[in-house]
């Protein structure tokens, strides 16, 4: 807001017009509403006579010149790779530059999660995925917890939802996603065979029962009693037969290998350990499935030191020597026997 500075006498009969003094006195204030910004114009109101004119005319040129030099900027123009509907970010990126993208802006990058729960063979694999969600949350933290709270699940599609960015915001106070290099190609050699595929995580939280009984220590022994998630998939391999089994552990990868995010866990060490943090924020790995990419690009390398641009004097006598044979080439066959 301007309080006006009344240098001329038409200012000041506009402005008692209006009567601007008394809306000030009485609000503090004073609008225009009616005033258009593109023209510096108000509806129902006189054209400036001459004497307005003479002394603003000059700002309201400026005004008409910037509004006219706004327009005429050319929108930039994206790159024929950025313009693909299916790769809005490139077809490829660096590692660099994913683990910044999915570490600042994850929600913006991950495609959204498809998945058709028609394609499960088994109503059970829906039921115990649901309580495995649920369950697997009580072992972190609550301090990582929004109120300290963990999720409860009613049903299947809320379960598959805990798992995507979304779902983590809603349950936890901070928290990170770091990539996944599995399967794509132009990862890093060290990130491929140390990562497992999101469908072969499903044996991490699935462990059979001998693996959990050959572990004394470990975490899934909790987990494996008193009606939990695991006590339950146990006995489904106990009482069922082999086919019903395989049925089951077919839709528990199909699962896994839908789901956007995951725990990042420690599953190649001794220990159980399937929450970790760092710098107070809880980590969770992104499944490649979701990546807008094509591959892993690596990072151009700039020249050490800029190119000369003279020539050294042997190239310029072995690159006039070219030439004069050219021209001495062209100039003999003109001359030569039956040429006019």
């Amino acid at each position: 807001m301007v309080t006006p500075r009344i240098l001329h006498q038409f200012l000041a009969r506009s402005l008692r017009d209006i009567r601007f003094e008394e809306v000030m006195m009485g609000f503090g204030m004073f609008f225009l509403h009616n005033l258009d910004l593109e023209t510096m114009a108000l509806p129902d109101i006189q054209e400036d006579d001459a004497e307005v004119r003479k002394v603003y005319g000059n700002a309201v040129n400026s005004h008409e010149r910037r509004s006219s030099a706004q327009q005429t900027v050319p929108l930039l123009a994206l790159t024929a790779q950025a313009q693909q509907k299916d790769y809005p970010w490139g077809s490829s990126i660096t590692w660099s530059n994913l683990e910044e993208i999915l570490s600042s802006v994850p929600h913006q990058f991950l495609k959204p999660v498809e998945f058709d729960d028609n394609s499960l063979h088994l109503q059970e694999s829906k039921l115990l995925f649901t309580q495995f969600s649920g369950e697997i949350w009580l072992s972190i933290h609550p301090s990582y917890l929004k109120g300290g709270q963990c999720p409860c699940l009613d049903n299947f599609k809320s379960a598959m939802e805990l798992w995507t960015v979304e779902g983590i915001k809603k349950f936890v106070m901070d928290f990170c996603i770091v990539p996944s290099g599995h399967g794509l190609p132009g990862c890093p050699l060290r990130l491929t065979h140390s990562q497992q595929s999101f469908q072969d995580r499903a044996s991490i939280y699935f462990p059979s029962p001998a693996t959990v009984s050959s572990k004394i220590t470990s975490l899934w022994q909790h987990y494996s009693r008193n009606g939990a998630y695991l006590d339950i998939y146990h006995r489904y391999l106990k009482i069922w037969d082999a086919e019903k089994k395989d049925l089951l552990n077919q839709d528990l990868g199909l699962i896994f290998s839908s789901l956007q995010c995951l725990p990042m866990d420690a599953h190649n060490k001794q220990t159980t350990v399937i929450w970790r943090a760092h710098q107070n924020k809880l980590q969770f790995i992104a499944n490649p499935k979701y990546y807008p990419i094509v591959e892993i690009g690596h990072p151009s390398r700039p020249l050490k030191t800029t190119q000369k641009a003279q020539l050294s004097g042997t190239v310029v006598e072995r690159r006039l020597f070219e030439e004069q044979w050219v021209v001495l080439s062209i100039v003999n066959y003109d001359c030569s026997p039956g040429k006019n």
